[in-house]
């Protein structure tokens, strides 16, 4: 697996889709992440997920020369209609060429439901082969996967080469309200992490704010000192998302007037810069 350095189109919030794609492509990406999340991304209709939208999407990367390394539509697993909306989202997935189907997994509260409606999953996932990588959330809210420790028990139960993890290190700074480090806690489920999401957080009066990679709190050079150390290279994904903001809750605040377009670039522009000098990959 390729070890590359993606882009979320999160950043580009109330901008058309095609815009993210020439803009990624205009700062030097190889990578765009889509991400399709109810209330964190441009609205939606579960109707979306069908092949003549992945064809579109597919054309979008062939013109601008990018490539797609995993797809984010975290949902809650636990419902009956995410039996249908969730492989709907891993068949649009693995159509547009994605490698792994990034998503949260459940309220606390539906385990029983979760791991029910995750055997329908894994199934399809083997028929894909397309790998289910869990990731942390920060939001505050109590969920079966809340930090590395219990995304290893969950990974450990389902017993899949197709449900891995995806650590997001800027989430759980706002999940444990900063009680819990990521630097430390990635480790405890490092050996089934495939993808991570590089983000980085700024503790301010009424919550977080997300800044260019490297310029927040997170200590990254410890994390990817830790990587080399252990011969992990694994594939990333810079999201920064500049047109959100956290309060002290966790609870996710979109802004009231979104940045430039030139303000973005110079934002992602800096973060890839930086992850590019902290992985060594052009």
């Amino acid at each position: 697996m390729q070890k590359f350095i993606s882009i979320s189109s999160g950043a580009y919030n109330g901008h058309p889709l095609s815009v993210a794609f020439e803009e990624v492509a205009k700062i030097g990406g190889t990578h765009l992440e889509l991400i399709f999340i109810h209330g964190f991304s441009n609205p939606f209709e579960e109707s979306y997920f069908c092949e003549a939208n992945a064809a579109q999407v597919r054309q979008l990367y062939k013109l601008n020369g990018l490539s797609c390394g995993a797809f984010a539509a975290h949902m809650d697993l636990s419902t009956p209609e995410s039996v249908s909306q969730f492989i709907a989202r891993m068949d649009f997935a693995k159509a547009i060429g994605a490698h792994y189907m990034i998503t949260y997994a459940a309220p606390l509260h539906k385990e029983a439901e979760f791991y029910t409606n995750m055997e329908t999953f894994v199934r399809h996932a083997e028929e894909l082969d397309l790998v289910i990588a869990f990731e942390n959330p920060g939001d505050g809210k109590r969920n079966i996967i809340e930090a590395g420790r219990s995304g290893a028990q969950v990974i450990k139960r389902m017993g899949s080469d197709y449900v891995k993890f995806n650590y997001d290190f800027g989430n759980l700074m706002s999940q444990y309200r900063e009680d819990v480090l990521p630097e430390e806690d990635f480790l405890h489920v490092l050996n089934d992490t495939v993808h991570l999401h590089v983000k980085d957080t700024r503790r301010v009066d009424n919550g977080w704010e997300f800044p260019a990679i490297g310029q927040g709190d997170i200590d990254f050079k410890s994390i990817f000192s830790e990587l080399e150390q252990r011969g992990l290279d694994l594939p990333l994904c810079l999201e920064v998302p500049v047109t959100m903001t956290r309060d002290v809750y966790g609870i996710p605040k979109m802004a009231d007037v979104p940045p430039t377009l030139a303000q973005i670039a110079s934002t992602l522009s800096d973060s890839l810069d930086y992850a590019r000098a902290l992985t060594g990959r052009s």
